[in-house]
């Protein structure tokens, strides 16, 4: 048996209940990295406000607390341009990693159509790149480097009604 004084063995349940709760500190931390459901981000950072959204052949901008589009639709309210413009700021895509990307999408070079958002604060625009394949559709933010995959309900009210 190992002999040690009052202060010595005090010393050892210090240490090891130190180590046990660096090795319980490590674990939780752990276990919550490997989350089950995927993580999602939102098309826009959010807490920006959006100032003009071009989506080619249109332009949506903002005047004042209402929206225009250029060039005119008559056929377009301020209500369907205030739902549009909500829904870009509020949707959130499926984060995609490299591996999980399908191959035809990678092969591709010239995506479907560039959206650019031009935000209050930032000198540059906010650079959407969608591609659409098969029934799926995916978005390469620019910004961030990340990929998002869209749920198919929600791609539909991305965009203008003809």
């Amino acid at each position: 048996m190992l002999r040690l004084s009052r202060q010595g063995w005090n010393n050892v349940l210090i240490f090891s209940m130190l180590i046990m709760i660096f090795l319980f500190n490590g674990l939780h931390h752990r276990m919550l990295s490997f989350e089950s459901e995927p993580q999602s981000q939102q098309l826009l950072p959010e807490e920006s406000m959006l100032l003009t959204l071009e989506l080619p052949p249109y332009s949506i901008e903002r005047i004042g607390k209402a929206w225009r589009i250029q060039p005119g639709r008559k056929d377009t309210s301020e209500a369907e341009l205030h739902q549009l413009t909500t829904a870009w700021q509020s949707i959130s895509g499926v984060v995609m990693v490299k591996g999980e990307l399908p191959s035809e999408l990678l092969d591709r070079s010239d995506p479907d159509q560039v959206v650019v958002a031009w935000l209050a604060g930032r000198t540059d625009g906010y650079q959407l790149y969608v591609y659409r394949i098969a029934q799926n559709t995916y978005i390469y933010d620019a910004q961030t480097e990340r990929w998002l995959r869209l749920m198919p309900d929600d791609v539909d009210s991305l965009l203008l009604k003809e």
